[in-house]
């Protein structure tokens, strides 16, 4: 009988060891998946960033050409309205 009480709390101690050990292991798997969750989102924001910035420069571009296209239209509409203007004149 004595035997058996005296292995009790040693077999407690192992199994506490052993819980440890696997709530060691879980927590540094989970850290790990963390500080990989963290690497991947990081890379996706970057790669987002870029994206963005190359959308905005193409946006400005094709708003600029837009901008010179109406500027050359204007100019050709005023040679059209002066040239009209002086054929009415004559």
């Amino acid at each position: 009988q004595a035997t058996n009480l005296e292995a009790i709390p040693k077999a407690m101690s192992a199994e506490r060891h052993c819980r440890e050990d696997a709530l060691g292991k879980l927590e540094d798997m989970l850290r790990q998946e963390q500080a990989d969750e963290r690497q991947r989102l990081g890379a996706l924001l970057e790669a987002s960033e870029l994206r963005w910035q190359q959308l905005r420069e193409a946006t400005e571009d094709a708003i600029k050409h837009r901008v010179e296209q109406h500027g050359t239209l204007a100019l050709e509409l005023a040679k059209v309205a002066d040239a009209l203007g002086e054929e009415t004149r004559e």
